[in-house]
């Protein structure tokens, strides 16, 4: 993987979330708090109340960019190697072009 390519540009929230966070008033920090997290920032100001939310987020985070960036190495070790059966064509027939 590329050094330009190691940020990834988007991240998951899972619905099952919603409710914890609808039960913060600080969700505008708490948003802020994600997407520094995700441009890679460590000095996040972090409040106490939502503090422990946002680690178990981080964390789940950061497991869902390294399972990304373990896919994105395999996919590049794959795209090198030629196919199995390079007579097979793969996914359905191409149909040919009509001229007129």
């Amino acid at each position: 993987m590329r050094a330009s390519d190691d940020k990834k540009k988007s991240f998951i929230l899972y619905a099952d979330w919603y409710a914890t966070i609808s039960l913060l008033s600080e969700k505008a920090s708490f948003l802020d708090a994600i997407f520094q997290h995700n441009a890679g920032k460590t000095d996040i100001h972090l409040e106490d109340r939502i503090k422990p939310f946002l680690e178990m987020v981080f964390a789940v985070m950061d497991a869902n960019k390294a399972k990304y960036i373990e896919h994105c190495e395999e996919n590049a070790k794959n795209a090198n190697m030629p196919p199995k059966n390079p007579k097979k064509q793969r996914g359905r027939p191409r149909k040919e072009k009509l001229n007129g």
